[in-house]
């Protein structure tokens, strides 16, 4: 295992080769992020549709949710979460601000892009029909749950989802093997989706999955004859929610995680 050191010189390493992405390379690989976060997302819902106990429901989700992220990291995509950290290198001076914020903003357009693309596949795939379509009741659940959260409650819930990410990520740069890697990932992250923390890029698809299920009038009334009510449900909210989480998420991992990181063991 690296030391602390080590780890963050690396993390350092590995921010400056993402600054220099060309902005189409950038684009595609936050693409591909969103696409995998969005199928873990849409299995937590899967596995969960049927379970009437919310706890074990959570718990089901959380097993399966870490797969996204793991593809994300294993499989060499870009995250707008997980590039936060990239705040540890414009701290050392070592980054320019403008060169992070623009992978920040290309990597977050690309994750949308993404997820609002599986969220349409999921839609037009007949994969809601699962379970007698609680697997729509689900997605319409979990979206209306999100919208509904004041601005000050979603942002808190985006601080402490992205500590995790965060250390999560920051943990595989200190693990040398492809394991050590998975088992670092998995566990941060299934604590999040345990707790109910906000993930702005995990919301780019519940959201609008939960949307375009709504828009159905089979899945809508089987909400309703499953006493699901998604008033708060609308693209306004959505909106609100995404912003507040994604604020969030920015100060967990840039201001928090990498601050005090970089404040410990800087050189």
């Amino acid at each position: 295992m690296h030391s602390s050191v080590e780890t963050l010189n690396q993390i350092i390493e590995s921010g400056k080769t993402k600054v220099s992405m060309p902005c189409g390379k950038l684009l595609a690989l936050g693409i591909l992020a969103g696409i995998f976060i969005s199928v873990g997302a849409a299995a937590s819902n899967t596995v969960s549709s049927t379970i009437e106990n919310p706890a074990l429901a959570r718990l089901l989700s959380s097993l399966v949710f870490p797969a996204g992220l793991i593809m994300v990291v294993m499989a060499g995509s870009e995250l707008f979460t997980g590039n936060n950290l990239i705040m540890i290198g414009a701290l050392q001076k070592q980054i320019p601000i403008g060169g992070m914020l623009r992978n920040w903003a290309v990597v977050y357009l690309g994750n949308l892009l993404g997820s609002l693309f599986t969220a349409f596949l999921i839609a037009v795939s007949g994969q809601l029909n699962l379970f007698g379509s609680q697997a729509a009741v689900t997605t319409i659940r979990t979206a209306a749950a999100k919208c509904a959260l004041g601005i000050p409650q979603a942002f808190v819930l985006g601080i402490l989802c992205n500590i995790l990410v965060c250390v999560a990520v920051l943990m595989t740069y200190r693990a040398v093997s492809a394991t050590g890697k998975i088992a670092a990932l998995y566990l941060p992250i299934l604590v999040f989706v345990l707790c109910g923390f906000e993930h702005s890029v995990a919301n780019m698809y519940f959201i609008p999955a939960g949307l375009l299920a709504a828009a159905d009038p089979g899945y809508a009334q089987a909400a309703l004859s499953s006493g699901v009510s998604f008033d708060s449900l609308t693209v306004m909210n959505g909106l609100k929610n995404l912003i507040s989480v994604s604020l969030g998420n920015l100060a967990g991992g840039a201001g928090l995680v990498s601050c005090f990181y970089w404040y410990s063991y800087r050189r």
